[in-house]
This record gives structure tokens, C-alpha cells and sequence, in this order.
């Protein structure tokens, strides 16, 4: 793991949103409807501006009205340590990333365990759950694969841990993950990551 700059939690809420709102139907319109209520134009997430104050806390209002994002109910981010966390952008290795592991979430509903590897195998044997078939999932990880075999990087994963960074957790990146493990041999020698650490992570419900 090499050291590229510090972050910041506006950082991450803006690579967050960024990300999610690009994927289109599959969480746009979400989005687009947190960014409503707070009377904020779809630019606060595609264009945003960490330099501003008052878009930072509105990107944050969004996040937390779109994924609780520290907010007291059950959420994707239940436990998780708002505010608490060390944020910096890092370079992982290829075997950094293949160890880095899913959330519970996400190995739950690929019954699968939480290892990139695992679920890559499982989908090569199409040992995999039945929803999958009419999510569409199998043909943006081909083409996650053909893009990555091409030398194009996706977006970088968002991923937190625990123990300054020895055992990772993917946040935000599911498919991409499993996107670099299907296709391992061709992943660069350095891939871009947004890592976020603390010891009080471990209390977040998907770690």
C-alpha cells in the first residue's frame, strides 16, 4: 500500500455520490430524489465542489437521506463511525485488492464468501443465486472486464478498515471488486483507492 495524499470525509461523501449517481437507473433516480429535497441541482453531485461549505454539508444531507449515512435508524451504515474516520487516497497492489474483503450484504446475497476470489470462481461455474440472472449484474461485470482488459482503471473503489489497513472492506465498489477479480490477470500494478481507517470501523454493522 503506498501513500498518495490525505482525504477527507466531504471527499468521500462527494466520490460516493458521484459514483452511485453515474451507475444510471440502478441508484440515479434515488439520488436525484434525496437532491430534490434539499433543493439541491444534480450538479452539487456531478460537479462538486469540496471548497464550498455549503455544498459540503448539502452533499452530506443527501448521503444521509439516501443512505443513512448517520443517521439513528437501520441503514446500510448502521454503527458506522461518522466523523471518526482517517480518510486518504492510496495505491494498492493486486493482491491488495483481491484481499480486500465484501461487506456482509454483499456476500450474503451472492451466497458466496467474502472474498473476491470466491465469488469470481462461482460466477465462472454460474454457481450463482437466481436473482442474477434478471439483475443485469453479469453484463456490467463483462463489461467492467472488457474495459479493465483494455487498461482502463474504473472509478476507485472505496474501501475502510479497522487495523490501519491490513484487513479492508470494501464500501462503495461491490462490482468493481468482483470486476477485478474475474479479471485478475490484467489488473495494473497499482490501483487507485479511497481508504478509509479507524479502529471504532469494526462496530459498523458490514464490517
Amino acid at each position: 500500500m503506498r501513500m498518495l495524499r490525505p482525504a477527507s470525509e466531504d471527499e468521500m461523501i462527494a466520490e460516493y455520490l458521484l459514483q452511485e449517481y453515474a451507475s444510471g437507473d440502478r441508484y440515479g433516480p434515488d439520488i436525484a430524489r434525496c437532491l430534490a429535497l434539499v433543493d439541491a441541482p444534480p450538479e452539487l453531485v456531478t460537479c462538486p465542489d469540496l471548497t464550498s461549505e455549503d455544498d459540503n454539508r448539502a452533499r452530506k444531507r443527501v448521503f444521509e437521506l439516501y443512505r443513512g449515512y448517520g443517521e439513528l435508524g437501520p441503514s446500510f451504515f448502521t454503527g458506522f463511525p461518522v466523523g471518526r474516520v482517517d480518510w486518504s487516497w492510496v495505491a494498492f497492489s493486486p493482491h491488495e485488492v483481491l484481499a480486500t474483503l465484501f461487506t456482509q450484504y454483499w456476500a450474503g446475497i451472492w451466497e458466496s464468501d467474502r472474498t473476491p476470489r470466491d465469488l469470481a470462481r462461482r460466477i465462472r461455474e454460474r454457481r450463482v443465486p437466481a436473482w442474477v440472472d434478471g439483475d443485469g449484474v453479469l453484463p456490467r461485470l463483462d463489461s467492467l472486464m472488457a474495459s479493465i482488459a483494455a487498461g482502463h482503471q474504473p472509478p476507485p473503489l472505496i474501501v475502510v478498515s479497522a487495523d490501519g489497513g491490513s484487513t479492508r472492506v470494501v464500501m462503495e465498489g461491490h462490482t468493481r471488486l468482483t470486476a477485478f477479480a474475474l479479471a485478475e490477470d490484467a489488473l495494473p500494478s497499482e490501483v487507485t483507492v479511497l481508504l478509509g481507517r479507524s479502529p471504532v470501523i469494526a462496530r459498523w454493522e458490514q464490517y
